[in-house]
């Protein structure tokens, strides 16, 4: 019996397997994103959230920057502030793989990410949990304000889960990571139209 080939698995825009990937292109530098990309932020801010509301939210029902679908009330400030919490690093969660991915290329991950002085302060004390920052593993930060352009990523491949970082990025090798593998829309991944990942 012949086996029958999936078309959908081979000619499809999904990486099926990063490690793969990596290996073809022969990448030398992996720029990677934090929130959304290797935590679970979205559902950290749930749980916080539900903790205050008495709610049960998922992550998977955040469909827009300011968690309007699960708090209507909730202010840019007011986001910014649940990210900047130390609570949040108590919440928040490794996506599957992720770690481990990581850990694998240390030497070659990047992690880039955006955040307010507090966040960034927090994020660093996070990964320091795990890694040896600076010695083990690269940690860029920026400003919320600024751009994922700014930063040269040319010859590297870069991970984001957020449309506008992709489009402004000089990364020769460009991947959508997607914590959810639904068909909701969510804000910060409209019209992106290249490769997609949704696992490690």
């Amino acid at each position: 019996m012949k086996n029958i080939v999936n078309p959908w698995y081979y000619n499809s825009n999904i990486v099926h397997n990063i490690d793969r990937y990596i290996q073809q292109h022969k990448l030398k530098y992996i720029y990677v994103d934090m929130d959304g990309v290797l935590i679970h932020s979205c559902q950290a801010i749930c749980d916080m959230l539900n903790e205050i509301q008495g709610t049960n939210f998922a992550g998977d029902e955040v469909l827009s920057w300011n968690f309007r679908e699960i708090c209507p009330t909730l202010t840019d400030e007011d986001v910014e502030k649940l990210f900047a919490d130390p609570m949040f690093f108590q919440y928040v969660q490794w996506i599957d793989g992720a770690f481990n991915f990581v850990k694998r290329y240390k030497n070659r991950v990047i992690i880039i990410t955006k955040g307010t002085k507090e966040n960034i302060n927090l994020k660093r004390e996070f990964l320091k949990g795990y890694f040896n920052l600076y010695l083990d593993l690269m940690f860029c930060s920026l400003n919320l304000n600024e751009s994922k352009g700014n930063i040269d990523m040319s010859d590297s491949l870069f991970i984001d889960d957020c449309t506008n970082n992709l489009i402004e990025s000089n990364a020769k090798y460009k991947i959508m990571f997607k914590e959810y593998n639904d068909n909701k829309e969510r804000e910060w991944q409209k019209d992106w139209d290249g490769l997609v990942m949704y696992n490690w």
